[in-house]
């Protein structure tokens, strides 16, 4: 399954952010009350992703994100995930903090929902896929995670669609604009009415539709033509409608966005 060709434009290239970054403390891992401090950054094990506080374009507001830590060309400035898209911070004194309960606060306040297990030794680790999970210290198995909570951006190995036993809906929102991560005008969903599709909605308008998916792509987008290394699937039973794509395994750099004017682009770095 192409989940970036429900878009009839596909974009190659990398578009990079004007962002304000500090140091790394190089761990991968948060532990309990050991907060991640405005400045500070975490960097997954292989020095992938970094997560931390950051700025984006020429906003002064402060926000929790992740972002690739090395790309060709020592490029380092592409945001994939937004923590508090929706509650910035006007100062440079932000914490991130995972607490007892296993719950991640920033500044005490919680920003996304989270786990309802509760944990006895639990750590928050950035994983090399650009994953921020909550777990268990001697587990490998995730209470809590980033995936599950998308914002313009579109991985390898993120699920795009539906959790059916929770109502769990993973969409793509769009920037209000390039100094601003809040949710905009677009969302990118699944529609589970009748056979499972793609719909682009500007507000209660909808705006495009993929055509239900064949096993070969979409029936309303012409075939594209392939790209090496990428593996494409999709899932429609009771418990999950969703589609996805994975890299594993390659020296791809491949993203997906929902940027601010509605367009659903493929950026990929070789």
């Amino acid at each position: 399954m192409i989940v970036f060709k429900v878009m009839a434009q596909l974009v190659t290239g990398l578009v990079f952010l004007s962002v304000t970054f500090r140091y790394s403390i190089a761990a991968d891992t948060l532990n309990p009350n050991q907060p991640l401090r405005d400045g500070q950054t975490i960097v997954s094990a292989k020095e992938t992703f970094a997560l931390g506080f950051f700025s984006p374009g020429e906003s002064k507001h402060r926000y929790v994100g992740i972002w690739y830590n090395k790309l060709p060309g020592g490029q380092t400035t592409t945001v994939v995930w937004v923590a508090n898209r929706s509650s910035p911070l006007s100062g440079t004194n932000g914490s991130l903090e995972l607490n007892g309960n296993d719950t991640l606060t920033i500044n005490s306040l919680i920003f996304l929902p989270m786990p309802m297990v509760a944990l006895t030794n639990p750590v928050a680790q950035l994983l090399d896929d650009g994953n921020f999970v909550i777990r268990e210290a001697n587990s490998s198995e995730f209470a809590w995670q980033s995936f599950d909570y998308l914002t313009d951006t579109l991985l390898s190995g993120m699920k795009f669609g539906w959790e059916l036993r929770t109502g769990l809906n993973r969409n793509l929102t769009s920037w209000r604009s390039k100094d601003d991560p809040s949710p905009g005008s677009y969302v990118l969903s699944i529609n589970l009415e009748g056979i499972p599709q793609v719909n682009l909605w500007s507000g209660s308008t909808k705006k495009w539709r993929s055509g239900p998916w064949t096993g070969i792509k979409f029936s309303n987008i012409e075939e594209q033509p392939r790209t090496y290394g990428l593996r494409f699937g999709s899932v429609n039973n009771k418990d999950e409608v969703y589609y996805m794509y994975n890299t594993t395994g390659t020296e791809l750099v491949i993203r997906v966005i929902l940027d601010q004017s509605g367009m659903f682009k493929k950026l990929c770095v070789d």
